[in-house]
């Protein structure tokens, strides 16, 4: 049974605290770390020295992203596999039959993205599952990547083409994880793939996945609830039950009345912002 959660927050959210009362209700063990963990941390010491910020975000932004993968190695002891979470997350009871799964210890799993024209080489961290080898070979990974980087800056070439081709990008640990999978081998599944039995929500906004697209409402996944179940649908008919939906960007800001049960507010949010940018609700 796969029962341990590791979030990296500094901040006081109210949605967090929804999501800490939501995973208790499943029996998971969830543990907030902070930067507080990684005092005295020599490799992510030697990580700030080597790290050169391409990115549209701030340099404390992208940081921070690394810097959980640090704090997690840290404090994760054991053998068993657990789940990286982002803090804003929507936890759905369908989540429990993952966890039982033993099919998916030993294997990366995270959630590429993907546009029109195909994957962007980016995974997301946001609901990823890891156990203590893949987490120290990714941290082993990023020292090695930033060492060569100081050679060849190779990573500013690799940032030039990436804005050449989806515009807004970064260098981040999205990147890396992308990279790292593909130069190193590692054990694989994406979880952002209708169909499968995950149902790991890449992004509320984001409709496209790796084989097929969603159904949208709004400028965002449509979704729909039924008691406790949550599913989204393809342009194709095929129904997708979600285990966890990810309130990226602009969604986080109605999390917390979805958690509430006051779905109300989260529609009507999502129908003024399509207003705002010139869109039909419906589509």
């Amino acid at each position: 049974m796969l029962n341990d959660i590791y979030i990296y927050e500094n901040r006081d959210l109210i949605y967090l605290k929804l999501y800490e009362r939501k995973a208790r209700h499943l029996s998971l063990n969830i543990t907030v770390l902070g930067p507080d963990k990684l005092k005295g941390n020599a490799r992510y010491e030697k990580f700030l020295s080597l790290y050169e910020h391409y990115s549209v975000n701030s340099f404390e932004f992208e940081v921070s992203c690394f810097a959980r993968y640090f704090a997690i190695a840290e404090a994760h002891k054991s053998e068993d596999a657990f789940i990286l979470s982002d803090s804003d997350i929507y936890l759905v009871n369908n989540l429990q039959h993952i966890r039982e799964d033993t099919s998916l210890q030993g294997i990366f799993i995270g959630s590429e993205g993907f546009y029109g024209e195909g994957s962007e080489h980016q995974i997301s961290p946001h609901f990823s599952f890891w156990n203590k080898a893949l987490i120290n070979s990714f941290t082993d990974y990023l020292l090695e990547t930033y060492e060569r980087n100081k050679q060849d800056h190779f990573l500013a070439r690799h940032y030039k083409m990436q804005q050449e081709k989806i515009g807004r990008t970064a260098i981040s640990d999205m990147t890396l994880l992308y990279m790292w999978v593909k130069e190193k081998g590692i054990p694989y599944l994406n979880s952002n793939a209708i169909g499968n039995s995950l149902g790991i929500d890449h992004n509320i906004s984001a409709v496209y996945s790796e084989n097929g697209v969603y159904q949208s409402f709004g400028d965002r996944k449509a979704i729909t609830l039924k008691g406790e179940t949550v599913y989204c649908r393809s342009i194709d008919g095929r129904v997708q039950p979600m285990s966890v939906l990810h309130f990226q960007g602009e969604y986080k800001r109605v999390l917390k009345y979805f958690y509430q049960g006051s779905l109300a507010r989260f529609y009507w949010f999502t129908v003024s912002r399509a207003l705002k940018r010139g869109l039909k609700p419906g589509k």
